[in-house]
């Protein structure tokens, strides 16, 4: 199963791939918190969120955990 030799970063592209949203954005927030200058992940991140409608927030910044 690919999930098993998934690296982190290849997580959130097999759940886009197979359609499971949140856990592509739970993953992707999680790198993004762990590398929060990775331009990498900041434009899939960008490019994710705008390939399902959502422009208006897809460059806004995380919102920090506590």
């Amino acid at each position: 199963m690919q999930l098993d030799t998934a690296t982190s970063r290849e997580l959130p592209l097999i759940y886009a791939n197979a359609g499971i949203w949140h856990e592509t954005l739970t993953t992707l927030v999680k790198l993004r918190q762990e590398n929060p200058r990775d331009e990498e992940l900041e434009n899939y991140w960008i490019n994710i969120l705008r390939s399902v409608g959502l422009n208006d927030i897809a460059q806004e910044p995380l919102a920090q955990s506590f």
